[in-house]
């Protein structure tokens, strides 16, 4: 299940207008963090893609937010 919700995550990035101007941030639900090692995986796993410039994860909040460039 962690590994769909995070598939999902990416996809929305990758399906992301290339045409904005500037760097635009985002905050997803990541509703099945349910283990301490969660946070790094969903924050390697997203900062790896193509146009990200930064994630910030919170276990406690259940987000991830990311800025695009």
């Amino acid at each position: 299940m962690k590994s769909f919700s995070i598939c999902t995550l990416i996809g929305a990035l990758m399906l992301a207008p290339a045409a904005w101007a500037g760097e635009r941030t985002v905050t997803f639900a990541v509703d099945n963090m349910t283990c301490t090692s969660c946070p790094y995986i969903v924050k390697t796993t997203m900062a790896a893609v193509p146009g990200v410039a930064n994630v910030t994860v919170s276990f406690e909040a259940k987000t991830a937010t990311v800025t695009l460039r």
